[in-house]
């Protein structure tokens, strides 16, 4: 993209990710863009699922279809969190479905804070048996 560092605060991306076969570089790119601290958003449509990439007919690209735990480790990875995640809809029987991603920007001690949480969650379960 030729824009500049933390230049955008909304990022929305309409099943366009998902015409590439590795998000990676997207996801690196939209952080890279997207304006530092709590109001900024990217949101995210894409489809996941178990099918094999399809040539489209409209024009001369594909349809990747990302396994969720695929899709979801490059967006960790890249640096975002999952706000919040939403399924719309997918084809009768097929194993794929049209999936709403809200990220939001990982802070520096978040991953310290979940360590955190989760060893006093273990505690407090550990107590009650």
């Amino acid at each position: 993209m030729q824009l500049e560092n933390e230049s955008i605060r909304t990022i929305l991306d309409f099943s366009t990710i998902d015409h590439v076969e590795d998000p990676f570089p997207a996801l690196l790119e939209y952080h890279r863009v997207l304006m530092k601290g709590n109001a900024s958003n990217c949101y995210i449509v894409c489809w996941i699922g178990e099918k094999a990439p399809e040539k489209m007919n409209n024009w001369d690209g594909y349809q990747f279809y990302f396994k969720k735990s695929y899709f979801v480790f490059k967006v960790h990875k890249s640096g975002f969190y999952i706000r919040n995640h939403r399924i719309f809809a997918g084809f009768g029987d097929s194993q794929s479905s049209l999936n709403l991603f809200h990220l939001k920007l990982k802070k520096k001690n978040m991953i310290v804070l979940r360590a955190l949480t989760y060893f006093f969650t273990l505690i407090q379960i550990i107590r009650s048996l």
